[in-house]
Protein backbone atom coordinates (compact mmCIF):
# COMPACT_ATOMS: atom_id res chain seq x y z
CA UNK A 1 0.00 0.00 0.00
CA UNK A 2 2.52 2.40 0.75
CA UNK A 3 4.55 1.83 -3.03
CA UNK A 4 0.34 2.29 -4.46
CA UNK A 5 0.51 6.07 -2.64
CA UNK A 6 3.88 6.92 -3.62
CA UNK A 7 3.32 5.93 -7.16
CA UNK A 8 0.19 7.72 -7.46
CA UNK A 9 1.85 10.46 -5.75
CA UNK A 10 4.50 10.75 -8.34
CA UNK A 11 1.47 10.39 -10.87
CA UNK A 12 -0.04 13.08 -9.65
CA UNK A 13 2.95 15.41 -9.37
CA UNK A 14 4.13 14.88 -13.45
CA UNK A 15 0.29 15.23 -14.43
CA UNK A 16 0.46 18.50 -12.24
CA UNK A 17 3.55 19.82 -14.05
CA UNK A 18 3.34 18.70 -17.47
CA UNK A 19 3.79 20.91 -20.39
CA UNK A 20 0.02 22.56 -21.13
CA UNK A 21 -1.25 23.06 -25.01
CA UNK A 22 -2.80 26.36 -25.09
CA UNK A 23 -6.48 25.09 -24.12
CA UNK A 24 -9.14 26.00 -26.09
CA UNK A 25 -10.44 29.42 -24.77
CA UNK A 26 -7.06 30.24 -23.58
CA UNK A 27 -4.29 32.05 -26.11
CA UNK A 28 -1.15 30.39 -24.50
CA UNK A 29 0.66 27.97 -22.38
CA UNK A 30 2.66 28.19 -19.57
CA UNK A 31 5.97 24.91 -19.24
CA UNK A 32 8.33 25.55 -16.01
CA UNK A 33 11.75 23.66 -17.22
CA UNK A 34 11.48 21.51 -13.90
CA UNK A 35 8.25 20.66 -11.84
CA UNK A 36 11.06 20.99 -8.56
CA UNK A 37 13.83 24.03 -7.67
CA UNK A 38 15.42 25.46 -5.05
CA UNK A 39 14.63 28.25 -2.80
CA UNK A 40 16.54 31.29 -4.36
CA UNK A 41 17.09 29.41 -8.13
CA UNK A 42 15.37 31.17 -11.09
CA UNK A 43 12.47 29.74 -13.20
CA UNK A 44 12.94 29.87 -16.71
CA UNK A 45 9.18 29.54 -17.65
CA UNK A 46 8.50 29.09 -21.00
CA UNK A 47 5.53 30.71 -22.54
CA UNK A 48 3.61 29.54 -25.93
CA UNK A 49 1.46 30.50 -28.13
CA UNK A 50 -0.19 28.72 -31.54
CA UNK A 51 -1.17 31.81 -32.76
CA UNK A 52 1.41 34.71 -31.92
CA UNK A 53 4.37 34.67 -29.46
CA UNK A 54 3.16 36.17 -25.81
CA UNK A 55 3.93 39.63 -24.87
CA UNK A 56 7.02 40.26 -22.24
CA UNK A 57 5.82 40.56 -18.86
CA UNK A 58 8.08 43.60 -18.76
CA UNK A 59 5.72 45.33 -21.60
CA UNK A 60 2.86 45.45 -19.29
CA UNK A 61 -0.08 44.38 -21.65
CA UNK A 62 -0.40 41.07 -19.76
CA UNK A 63 0.25 39.99 -15.76
CA UNK A 64 1.48 36.38 -14.68
CA UNK A 65 -0.53 36.10 -11.43
CA UNK A 66 1.37 33.74 -9.09
CA UNK A 67 -0.98 32.06 -5.61
CA UNK A 68 1.27 31.11 -3.37
CA UNK A 69 1.63 28.69 -0.89
CA UNK A 70 -0.81 30.38 1.80
CA UNK A 71 -3.68 30.63 -1.16
CA UNK A 72 -2.97 34.46 -1.53
CA UNK A 73 -2.41 36.06 -5.15
CA UNK A 74 -0.37 38.34 -6.51
CA UNK A 75 0.49 40.12 -9.85
CA UNK A 76 4.41 39.50 -10.82
CA UNK A 77 6.26 42.63 -11.32
CA UNK A 78 9.27 42.44 -13.55
CA UNK A 79 12.52 44.71 -12.07
CA UNK A 80 12.16 46.65 -15.91
CA UNK A 81 9.33 47.75 -17.43
CA UNK A 82 9.02 48.67 -21.14
CA UNK A 83 7.14 48.83 -23.79
CA UNK A 84 7.48 47.50 -27.48
CA UNK A 85 8.31 50.27 -30.24
CA UNK A 86 4.97 51.68 -31.68
CA UNK A 87 4.29 49.79 -35.18
CA UNK A 88 7.03 47.60 -34.57
CA UNK A 89 6.57 44.32 -37.22
CA UNK A 90 7.17 40.50 -35.48
CA UNK A 91 9.88 39.35 -37.03
CA UNK A 92 9.92 35.35 -38.01
CA UNK A 93 12.03 34.55 -35.12
CA UNK A 94 9.15 36.04 -32.76
CA UNK A 95 6.45 33.58 -33.68
CA UNK A 96 5.23 31.13 -30.94
CA UNK A 97 7.36 31.31 -27.87
CA UNK A 98 9.38 33.11 -25.22
CA UNK A 99 10.86 32.99 -22.15
CA UNK A 100 10.13 34.74 -18.99
CA UNK A 101 13.03 34.99 -16.10
CA UNK A 102 11.18 34.65 -12.34
CA UNK A 103 13.92 35.41 -9.35
CA UNK A 104 13.96 39.29 -9.08
CA UNK A 105 11.17 41.07 -7.81
CA UNK A 106 11.06 44.19 -6.36
CA UNK A 107 14.00 43.72 -3.38
CA UNK A 108 13.97 40.20 -2.88
CA UNK A 109 12.72 37.17 -4.90
CA UNK A 110 9.37 36.37 -7.32
CA UNK A 111 9.34 32.81 -4.63
CA UNK A 112 10.37 33.54 -1.63
CA UNK A 113 9.70 30.88 0.76
CA UNK A 114 9.29 26.76 0.43
CA UNK A 115 6.24 25.65 -0.86
CA UNK A 116 4.12 25.13 -3.85
CA UNK A 117 3.45 27.98 -6.65
CA UNK A 118 0.67 27.82 -9.09
CA UNK A 119 1.14 30.09 -12.20
CA UNK A 120 -1.71 31.86 -14.96
CA UNK A 121 -1.16 34.56 -17.13
CA UNK A 122 -4.20 36.76 -17.54
CA UNK A 123 -5.41 40.15 -19.64
CA UNK A 124 -5.60 43.39 -17.21
CA UNK A 125 -8.99 43.90 -16.05
CA UNK A 126 -11.20 46.73 -16.55
CA UNK A 127 -11.11 48.99 -13.64
CA UNK A 128 -14.09 48.62 -10.75
CA UNK A 129 -14.85 45.13 -12.55
CA UNK A 130 -13.79 43.76 -9.88
CA UNK A 131 -10.64 41.46 -11.09
CA UNK A 132 -7.21 42.07 -11.03
CA UNK A 133 -5.95 45.58 -11.48
CA UNK A 134 -2.10 46.70 -11.87
CA UNK A 135 -2.22 46.84 -8.48
CA UNK A 136 -4.30 44.06 -7.26
CA UNK A 137 -5.20 40.70 -7.16
CA UNK A 138 -7.84 38.29 -8.38
CA UNK A 139 -8.94 34.61 -8.36
CA UNK A 140 -8.86 32.35 -11.27
CA UNK A 141 -12.55 32.18 -11.26
CA UNK A 142 -12.56 35.05 -14.39
CA UNK A 143 -11.77 32.48 -17.50
CA UNK A 144 -13.02 35.53 -19.64
CA UNK A 145 -9.51 37.60 -18.45
CA UNK A 146 -7.67 34.01 -18.49
CA UNK A 147 -4.92 33.71 -21.04
CA UNK A 148 -3.36 30.53 -20.27
CA UNK A 149 -3.70 27.43 -18.07
CA UNK A 150 -2.25 27.30 -14.91
CA UNK A 151 0.66 25.36 -14.15
CA UNK A 152 2.32 24.78 -10.93
CA UNK A 153 5.82 24.28 -9.14
CA UNK A 154 7.42 23.48 -6.00
CA UNK A 155 10.17 25.51 -4.40
CA UNK A 156 12.32 23.57 -1.75
CA UNK A 157 14.35 24.61 0.67
CA UNK A 158 18.15 23.95 0.09
CA UNK A 159 18.95 20.50 2.48
CA UNK A 160 22.30 18.90 0.86
CA UNK A 161 25.28 20.75 2.32
CA UNK A 162 26.76 22.22 -0.23
CA UNK A 163 23.67 23.56 -1.40
CA UNK A 164 23.13 25.06 2.29
CA UNK A 165 26.84 26.61 2.12
CA UNK A 166 25.92 28.56 -1.47
CA UNK A 167 22.95 29.00 -0.34
CA UNK A 168 23.93 31.31 3.08
CA UNK A 169 26.49 33.04 0.20
CA UNK A 170 23.51 34.14 -1.64
CA UNK A 171 21.73 35.30 1.40
CA UNK A 172 24.22 37.55 2.29
CA UNK A 173 23.11 40.06 -0.70
CA UNK A 174 20.16 38.56 -1.80
CA UNK A 175 18.81 41.50 -3.43
CA UNK A 176 22.16 42.00 -5.62
CA UNK A 177 22.02 38.23 -6.35
CA UNK A 178 18.52 38.29 -8.12
CA UNK A 179 19.00 41.22 -10.26
CA UNK A 180 22.42 39.85 -10.95
CA UNK A 181 20.77 36.39 -12.37
CA UNK A 182 17.81 38.72 -14.10
CA UNK A 183 19.79 40.56 -15.90
CA UNK A 184 22.30 38.32 -17.02
CA UNK A 185 25.67 39.75 -15.33
CA UNK A 186 26.55 43.70 -14.41
CA UNK A 187 29.41 44.78 -12.94
CA UNK A 188 27.58 47.55 -10.71
CA UNK A 189 26.32 45.06 -9.28
CA UNK A 190 29.59 44.32 -6.90
CA UNK A 191 27.97 42.12 -4.15
CA UNK A 192 25.66 39.94 -6.37
CA UNK A 193 28.67 39.34 -8.78
CA UNK A 194 31.17 38.45 -6.02
CA UNK A 195 28.37 35.82 -5.15
CA UNK A 196 28.29 34.82 -8.48
CA UNK A 197 32.19 34.04 -8.63
CA UNK A 198 31.51 32.28 -4.91
CA UNK A 199 28.67 29.88 -6.10
CA UNK A 200 30.61 29.10 -9.35
CA UNK A 201 33.55 28.11 -7.46
CA UNK A 202 32.17 24.82 -6.20
CA UNK A 203 29.72 22.11 -6.84
CA UNK A 204 26.39 22.87 -6.29
CA UNK A 205 22.53 23.59 -7.51
CA UNK A 206 23.20 26.94 -7.85
CA UNK A 207 26.97 26.73 -9.49
CA UNK A 208 25.20 26.49 -13.46
CA UNK A 209 23.57 29.67 -13.10
CA UNK A 210 26.27 31.78 -11.81
CA UNK A 211 28.58 30.12 -14.40
CA UNK A 212 26.29 31.08 -17.25
CA UNK A 213 25.47 34.86 -15.31
CA UNK A 214 29.24 35.12 -15.20
CA UNK A 215 29.91 33.96 -18.74
CA UNK A 216 27.56 36.32 -20.11
CA UNK A 217 29.14 39.19 -17.79
CA UNK A 218 32.08 38.84 -19.86
CA UNK A 219 31.03 38.03 -23.30
CA UNK A 220 30.02 41.93 -22.83
CA UNK A 221 31.22 45.28 -22.34
CA UNK A 222 30.62 46.66 -19.71
CA UNK A 223 30.50 50.39 -18.39
CA UNK A 224 29.15 52.03 -15.14
CA UNK A 225 26.36 54.15 -15.64
CA UNK A 226 28.37 56.80 -13.26
CA UNK A 227 30.75 56.58 -16.07
CA UNK A 228 34.60 55.63 -15.24
CA UNK A 229 36.55 53.44 -17.75
CA UNK A 230 34.69 50.62 -19.71
CA UNK A 231 35.58 46.62 -19.14
CA UNK A 232 36.15 45.74 -22.34
CA UNK A 233 34.73 41.71 -22.90
CA UNK A 234 37.10 38.57 -22.76
CA UNK A 235 35.82 36.47 -24.91
CA UNK A 236 38.56 33.92 -23.29
CA UNK A 237 37.45 33.86 -19.69
CA UNK A 238 33.41 34.08 -21.02
CA UNK A 239 34.25 30.67 -22.99
CA UNK A 240 35.68 28.94 -19.67
CA UNK A 241 32.42 29.67 -17.93
CA UNK A 242 30.30 28.41 -20.50
CA UNK A 243 28.32 25.15 -20.12
CA UNK A 244 26.63 23.41 -22.50
CA UNK A 245 24.83 20.63 -21.08
CA UNK A 246 21.16 20.62 -22.33
CA UNK A 247 19.88 18.33 -19.96
CA UNK A 248 18.63 20.41 -17.47
CA UNK A 249 16.94 22.57 -19.29
CA UNK A 250 17.54 24.42 -22.67
CA UNK A 251 17.13 28.34 -21.28
CA UNK A 252 20.93 28.23 -20.00
CA UNK A 253 22.76 26.50 -23.03
CA UNK A 254 20.92 28.38 -25.42
CA UNK A 255 21.27 31.72 -23.86
CA UNK A 256 24.85 30.84 -23.49
CA UNK A 257 25.39 30.34 -26.98
CA UNK A 258 23.02 33.53 -27.68
CA UNK A 259 26.12 35.31 -25.68
CA UNK A 260 29.11 33.82 -27.18
CA UNK A 261 27.73 34.14 -30.58
CA UNK A 262 27.56 37.82 -30.07
CA UNK A 263 30.84 37.86 -28.38
CA UNK A 264 33.07 36.36 -31.18
CA UNK A 265 31.01 38.86 -33.49
CA UNK A 266 32.41 41.90 -31.86
CA UNK A 267 35.59 40.39 -30.50
CA UNK A 268 36.64 39.43 -34.19
CA UNK A 269 35.82 42.85 -35.89
CA UNK A 270 37.64 44.48 -33.20
CA UNK A 271 41.33 41.47 -33.15
CA UNK A 272 40.84 38.77 -35.34
CA UNK A 273 43.95 37.10 -34.31
CA UNK A 274 42.98 37.11 -30.85
CA UNK A 275 43.82 33.72 -29.87
CA UNK A 276 40.42 32.72 -28.26
CA UNK A 277 38.06 32.52 -31.56
CA UNK A 278 39.04 29.49 -33.06
CA UNK A 279 38.27 27.43 -29.75
CA UNK A 280 35.22 29.55 -29.19
CA UNK A 281 33.86 29.29 -32.76
CA UNK A 282 34.32 25.26 -32.81
CA UNK A 283 32.86 24.87 -29.35
CA UNK A 284 29.68 27.28 -30.45
CA UNK A 285 29.63 24.80 -34.00
CA UNK A 286 29.66 21.71 -32.18
CA UNK A 287 27.28 22.88 -29.74
CA UNK A 288 24.80 24.18 -32.77
CA UNK A 289 25.07 21.20 -34.72
CA UNK A 290 23.47 18.98 -31.63
CA UNK A 291 20.76 20.99 -31.57
CA UNK A 292 17.32 19.92 -32.86
CA UNK A 293 14.79 22.25 -34.67
CA UNK A 294 12.95 23.44 -31.81
CA UNK A 295 16.10 24.59 -30.41
CA UNK A 296 17.26 26.21 -32.95
CA UNK A 297 13.94 28.08 -33.01
CA UNK A 298 14.21 28.81 -29.35
CA UNK A 299 17.79 30.29 -30.28
CA UNK A 300 16.61 32.42 -33.55
CA UNK A 301 13.90 33.89 -30.89
CA UNK A 302 16.50 35.44 -28.13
Amino acid sequence: MPYALGAWASVWLFLVCLPLRAAPGHAFSLRPEHARYLLGEPVYLRMEGERGRPPALEEGTTFLVIRAPDGGEHVYRPPLRFRSRPGAAASKADAGMRYARLIAEGAGWVFPRPGRYVLRLRAPAEAGAGGMGPGGAAGFSREAKALSDTVSLEIAAPSAPEDKRAFALLSKAPGEYALAVYLEGGDQLRAGMEIMRELAAFPNGYARVAAFVLCSDWGQDFRARSGGEARPLDLGKALAFARWDKSQGDYLPLRTAFRMRAAIALRSARDPADANLAPAQARLQAFEDSLTADQRSILASF
